[in-house]
């Protein structure tokens, strides 16, 4: 992969059954996946850190397995030695989305729409009062939907502070482009069945959505707010 030019907030959306091609893992990622109990969500995992690497080598100007990773603040997964790159990673089923900037905190988050739990359990434990109340506002076929959309602003939210819904940002309204007067944040479309959203410190700019091939390649994208 060649120098990825940068626009404000890049957000790729990568296929998690079709890791880039040459792709090794390292120790660490492989003592991780060991300990997912399905087959196919261990190889989800391995491809969404295959990626990673291919994504971010573009933005470094490296080879992609020679990217290692920290810790940085609350916890925050950072490249050693990236410079002024941040990235955040989410994985739902088989899609993967990377959302890369620099020098401002990113997160991203993706959920496969689907039913069969307790969506408005999950609202009352974890969703600020107003957006419980805006759930229950909308129409009953569309709850779900609406569960799924909040809860991946919330997510993106979360992410790009390095918080946790434990961590006394539950009370925080996602449903807002701002948030806690800090954190932009906007929904994605990446397609039907899928809720997504991205998150960053300051002002949103415009959003490239760049398509990842098995070859670790661009193959152009389109912006959106």
């Amino acid at each position: 992969m060649g120098v990825t030019a940068m626009t404000d907030v890049d957000v790729w959306r990568v296929d998690l059954d079709f890791p880039p091609a040459g792709a090794v893992p390292v120790e660490e990622e492989l003592e991780r996946s060991a300990r997912l109990r399905d087959g196919v969500d261990r190889a989800w995992f391995l491809a969404s850190r295959a990626w990673l690497r291919a994504v971010l080598a573009g933005y470094l100007a490296v080879d992609a397995a020679a990217i290692r990773f920290d810790r940085a603040e609350r916890g925050k997964p950072a490249v050693v030695d990236g410079g002024d790159v941040c990235f955040s990673l989410s994985r739902s089923a088989g899609v993967g989305l990377i959302a890369v900037t620099r020098g401002r905190a990113v997160g991203v988050d993706i959920e496969q729409i689907r039913s069969g739990f307790d969506h408005q359990g999950m609202a009352k434990q974890f969703f600020a009062p107003a957006e419980s109340a805006s759930l229950q506002d909308q129409p009953e076929s569309d709850r779900e939907h609406a569960f799924f959309r909040l809860w991946v602003r919330k997510e993106a939210v979360l992410k790009a502070s390095g918080a946790g819904l434990g961590d006394g940002m539950g009370h925080l309204d996602a449903r807002n482009d701002m948030v806690d007067d800090r954190w932009s944040v906007a929904s994605i479309d990446v397609g039907p069945g899928w809720a997504a959203a991205v998150a960053v410190d300051g002002a949103m700019g415009p959003i490239h959505l760049p398509e990842a091939t098995v070859r670790g390649g661009a193959r152009g994208g389109r912006g959106r707010r």
